[in-house]
């Protein structure tokens, strides 16, 4: 089992995802501590046009099933080889992400598990993040901040 650690509005510097020297906010990681990590990040130019949402007021701008629709996408791209029947969404969460060059963004995080006969796979998870502007967050795999116990 994986664990979970969320990086909420880091600002790194370049990598493969924005231009050269172009700073990116780092929305969302996961991984094992002292192993591999996902990290998610999105250039912050590009992150300053995703619409804001205040919950109390109003429905997110990308609705959940949009959201569900976008990942499927994603995941068919990512994961030829998983047919529909296959893939179990199994978690949905809403992360805010902590900006004060962007207040209010919110993204989400689709959890996929592929079943066979009703098991889960080894290996068989898969996350989608999805800003609220409908794009998918690609990952980088990086080396945890964390070290084991």
């Amino acid at each position: 089992m994986l664990a979970a650690c969320l990086l909420l509005g880091a600002v790194a510097q370049s990598s493969a995802h924005a231009p050269s020297g172009a700073p990116e906010i780092t929305i969302w990681g996961i991984g094992a501590p002292g192993g591999p990590m996902k990290e998610y990040s999105v250039p912050a130019a590009d992150f300053a046009q995703v619409p804001p949402w205040v919950p109390d007021k109003d429905s997110p701008p990308l609705p959940i099933s949009r959201a569900v629709g976008v990942a499927r996408k994603a995941l068919k791209a990512d994961h030829p080889d998983w047919t529909e029947s296959e893939s179990l969404l199994w978690s949905v969460q809403l992360q805010q992400v902590q900006s004060a060059d962007s207040p209010n963004r919110w993204f989400y995080v689709l959890m996929f598990r592929r079943m066979v006969a009703g098991h889960p796979l080894p290996l068989g998870e898969a996350t989608i993040v999805v800003l609220m502007n409908g794009t998918v967050v690609e990952p980088k795999i990086t080396r945890s901040l964390l070290t084991p116990k």
